[in-house]
């Protein structure tokens, strides 16, 4: 049963098959109870009324007994398609059979079996086709070619013209309930499509607002600290210089006002560097300011520049789903990468690739076409670049890979590095 294992419900859907199942049984119920002339006409099929009633009554009990729903999980609704294929097939085609219908039915009457079933039985193919693919909609009416047919074989005799009838409409139904059920579900499909592409979307755009949100901030601290280093920062320096030249004049004999300049000189100093130590705090770095993107472009362009080698850069939309420690870590491994090519690997092109790689995660990928090296030769003692590429990719519970020289270069050198995605925590998720 794992062809049921599908995606939640479709909204809505259980509820147009309650509304369906219970307007169908009282409809059957209410002509069961026709007083004549009515049953003058219906009189033949009063008891196939009265199961259809009762079959479609049950199956109303089962859509809104919610137990059965959690019990049964994926198997709930199949039961119930099902079931609504196979009541009207038995009890139009077989209940009605009896020698007072033989006798009293007329030819003008005779068809409304073959359209009953048709109607009752398009609803579960739009509820099949709504919710499920198209092997699905084949396997229900593939069960339902085999039904109806049989039914008939017991109820006529063998060559008579009622079953070659019965197995021509049956013919007839399945191969158009076929092609509605196969345009139903290709409409469905694209609209699954859109709908994903939506929430992609959606949730792009929340990365995106979340961006703004934090570039606001981090320039409204660097508006601060520009402010405070302009205003307290100076006017601290300038007060220990005045504080200074003041002690530079006191007379030697006035030393307790020598000592009080001394300590204001002090707390002078103390202040300054304190402002200084929490203005370099407030100040952000081009990742916090930027985002990873954008801080990684302007690294890039910056180590190009002193380099003169051309950099190809790749970003997968993974990207923005890194937590602020994996950017950190990331956005240093890089930067340790691009030093290493920019004063040893003597390199014209640079790739810096970010692949997706699914539920693997993100693949970052450092790689050029310089003289490479020896990465098992590299003495960690004095060279801590390549340690320090292992040891934030460790942090990160991920791998990397150094390759020199590049197989399909035969030169160069490659970091390839992968990393888990983490849950991005965004503090304004809630808001």
């Amino acid at each position: 049963m794992d062809w049921f294992r599908t995606a939640p419900l479709e909204p809505g859907l259980l509820r147009i098959f309650r509304i369906f199942t219970l307007a169908v049984s009282l409809f059957f119920f209410l002509f069961y109870g026709f007083p004549t002339p009515v049953y003058e006409v219906f009189g033949p099929y009063r008891e196939m009324l009265r199961l259809l009633g009762i079959g479609y009554a049950l199956l109303t009990g089962y859509l809104f007994f919610a137990q059965l729903q959690r019990v049964l999980k994926s198997l709930y609704l199949p039961i119930a398609i099902l079931a609504s294929i196979f009541i009207p097939i038995g009890c139009i085609n077989w209940a009605p059979q009896s020698a007072e219908m033989q006798t009293q039915m007329s030819q003008a009457v005779q068809p409304i079996n073959s359209w009953t079933v048709t109607i009752l039985l398009l609803f579960p193919l739009v509820l099949t086709a709504w919710q499920y693919s198209f092997n699905i909609v084949l396997f229900f009416f593939a069960v339902l070619g085999v039904i109806d047919p049989m039914i008939s074989i017991f109820i006529y005799e063998e060559g008579s013209q009622g079953l070659y009838l019965v197995i021509y409409a049956s013919a007839v139904r399945i191969t158009a309930f076929t092609a509605i059920g196969y345009i139903i579900t290709e409409l469905m499909k694209d609209q699954r499509s859109r709908r994903e592409d939506l929430a992609e979307a959606n949730r792009k755009l929340r990365a995106f607002a979340r961006q703004v949100r934090e570039m606001a901030v981090v320039r409204e601290r660097n508006r601060l600290a520009s402010e405070l280093h302009d205003v307290l920062a100076h006017t601290l320096s300038g007060l220990t210089v005045h504080l200074e030249a003041i002690d530079a004049v006191i007379p030697p004999e006035q030393e307790h006002l020598q000592q009080e300049i001394s300590r204001a000189v002090e707390s002078a100093r103390g202040g300054l560097k304190e402002t200084r130590r929490a203005l370099k705090n407030l100040r952000s770095e081009p990742l916090e300011t930027y985002g990873l993107i954008q801080a990684v472009e302007q690294m890039i362009e910056q180590y190009s520049q002193r380099g003169e080698f051309v950099v190809d850069l790749q970003f997968s939309s993974s990207a923005t789903e890194l937590s602020k420690p994996q950017e950190q870590n990331l956005y240093r491994i890089i930067q340790e990468c691009l030093e290493n090519i920019l004063h040893h690997a003597r390199a014209s092109e640079v790739k810096v690739l970010f692949l997706s790689k699914g539920s693997r995660g993100l693949q970052v990928i450092v790689d050029d076409n310089g003289v490479g090296f020896q990465p098992d030769q590299v003495d960690p003692e004095h060279h801590f670049g390549l340690s320090s590429i292992r040891d934030r990719v460790s942090r990160m519970g991920g791998d990397v890979e150094i390759i020199s020289p590049v197989p399909e270069s035969a030169s160069g050198s490659r970091v390839s590095i992968l990393i888990p995605l983490e849950k991005r925590h965004d503090p304004h998720h809630h808001l």
